[in-house]
């Protein structure tokens, strides 16, 4: 009896284990979306920056 109980608790701790391994890895995936996102407003940002020195330029050019 007490070797069915180990085994039936290992079964648990192993399921137990694999769904915050998957826990961690969708965590680690939004992480990742995250730091894109991040990383293309900032070159969007710059984008902008960019356009708008520009245009100011060509206006104070004027």
């Amino acid at each position: 009896m007490t070797l069915f109980g180990i085994i039936f608790s290992r079964a648990s701790q192993d399921e137990s284990i694999n769904k915050i391994n998957e826990e961690n890895k969708k965590i680690e995936n939004l992480q990742s979306i995250i730091k894109i996102f991040i990383l293309k407003c900032n070159n969007f940002h710059i984008k902008i920056m960019i356009i708008f020195k520009e245009k100011m330029n060509f206006i104070h050019k004027k």
